[in-house]
């Protein structure tokens, strides 16, 4: 393949597109572990959500902290408690009331005795059901809101801020640290983000200017999108044993991903 280590999902951390938002977000990621607080995180599917907290996390220390990913639509109270203590190690009781009370014993205890902070990320939040979104605010609730041994990272699609505005979750709403919407790329940034991508397989920019630019409006500057439609491209430039991509790869492209 032209471009084997281009394009690709896992792209190692280090060869990972960094912008200035992406350093923006991470700043906001720790000052809300600092005081224990609230985050959400959200924006188009494809926009690297997911990308720039597996960033984060590598930059985390094990040592102090512990962190339970949590992905799961379908996420009930009791399953919300249950995966946390899971991700301690920790067998969770069955009764629900038992549950939580365990829930706050442990989390309590990794902290004050063993000074390590829990963070909690869900991704996929906005499509949490009714009653767990109501759940979370509880799970920073410790003496009275005095104190929170707990980090809570909420990740999801640009309608998971309009669902928290709701007056119901207005209690959790009140309650977020900061929030942050990921943009996708500027047309300037989808193409040094295609030269960034070329350069992992040691290969020059093979797509001019105005390629670049209709790549971009079409993918609308969702890195996801982007690396479908450059694939692909490469692939039909190789096939058909061209030096650059031209408009034909890119209208055959588009055609075939029916873009």
């Amino acid at each position: 393949m032209i471009a084997q280590n281009s394009f690709k999902r896992n792209v190692e951390l280090k060869e990972i597109f960094m912008d200035s938002q992406h350093k923006e977000i991470i700043a906001r990621l720790k000052f809300v572990i600092n005081i224990h607080g609230i985050l959400v995180l959200y924006g188009e599917p494809g926009s690297g959500k997911s990308t720039i907290i597996r960033i984060f996390n590598s930059q985390l220390d094990t040592s102090k902290y512990c962190i339970c990913y949590i992905n799961n639509s379908n996420l009930t109270p009791r399953d919300l408690y249950s995966t946390i203590l899971d991700s301690l190690s920790v067998i969770p009781y069955s009764l629900i009331s038992k549950l939580k009370k365990q829930f706050y014993d442990v989390l309590s205890d990794i902290y004050n005795n063993h000074k390590k902070q829990v963070i909690v990320f869900i991704d996929n939040a906005q499509a949490l059901p009714i009653h767990t979104i109501n759940e979370l605010r509880y799970l920073l609730n410790f003496k009275q809101d005095s104190m929170s041994p707990l980090t809570l990272i909420l990740i999801g699609q640009s309608e998971l801020m309009a669902t928290l505005r709701l007056r119901s979750f207005e209690p959790l709403f009140y309650r977020i640290s900061s929030k942050y919407q990921l943009h996708a790329l500027s047309q300037k940034q989808t193409s040094e983000y295609i030269i960034q991508q070329l350069k992992l397989s040691n290969l020059s920019m093979l797509f001019p200017k105005d390629i670049t630019a209709k790549i971009w409006g079409k993918s609308k500057g969702l890195p996801q999108i982007i690396n479908t439609i450059c694939k692909h491209c490469l692939i039909d430039m190789e096939a058909n044993s061209l030096n650059l991509v031209d408009n034909s790869v890119l209208e055959r492209v588009l055609a075939d991903l029916q873009y």
